[in-house]
């Protein structure tokens, strides 16, 4: 356990960990900002955030989640509800691992070993940045591919259905995705009333179309 930002920064740089309690008011730093220096550390950036702290406030929750984190506790909280969640993550996460290891859907590649995501349309593959939430929600989508996947079934498969999450929260996460992937959006549609759909094949139709 550590006292401060600093303290935490350095065992993050030393130690390995499955997975970290954050907490927003820190004595030296805001938790936010840890968790964004996390998400820039090559060993951290998939490691499972859960948020611990007293601000209730939606504003708070809003940007936790949007950030990428896994979880949103406030305190005074339930040590056995704890326990079961951190243990519900660290399923979720460990199970992620041993899925399909790698897709390929039509010019998008996703290796969920390393949680990365690349663009084939060029001559060489082209990274994709994506937080680690980002990657999850992408890969449960194409994975999924031609299926349509209303925003409940999201929240569970890649939030685990907490209950601090709201539906917003997965458009938040779609448009980000859209804006990554660039000429590679087509692949996640809106289906009005429904959800979403990952599908390659509008895009494919469209790009032989434009050649």
């Amino acid at each position: 356990m550590a006292s401060n930002a600093r303290e935490a920064m350095e065992r993050l740089a030393s130690e390995s960990f499955s997975l970290v309690i954050l907490d927003i008011n820190l004595p030296d730093q805001s938790g936010f900002e840890v968790f964004t220096e996390m998400q820039a550390h090559k060993n951290y950036k998939s490691t499972p955030v859960i948020f611990l702290t007293a601000q209730s406030e939606i504003s708070s929750k809003i940007a936790a989640f949007s950030m990428g984190a896994e979880d949103y506790i406030v305190k005074p909280f339930n040590a056995l509800e704890l326990k079961a969640r951190v243990e519900a993550k660290l399923r979720r996460a460990d199970s992620l691992a041993r899925s399909n290891v790698s897709l390929c859907k039509g010019q998008l590649q996703l290796d969920a070993s390393t949680q990365r995501a690349y663009s084939l349309e060029g001559a060489e593959p082209r990274a994709i940045h994506l937080t680690p939430r980002e990657f999850n929600l992408l890969f449960f989508l194409a994975k999924n591919e031609e299926h349509v996947l209303t925003r409940a079934q999201l929240l569970d498969a890649v939030w685990g259905g907490s209950g601090e999450v709201f539906d917003r929260a997965v458009d938040t996460h779609i448009s980000a995705i859209r804006r990554k992937l660039g000429s590679l959006s087509g692949y996640i549609q809106s289906v009005p009333g429904a959800g979403y759909r990952f599908s390659c094949l509008k895009h494919s139709q469209s790009g032989s179309k434009a050649a």
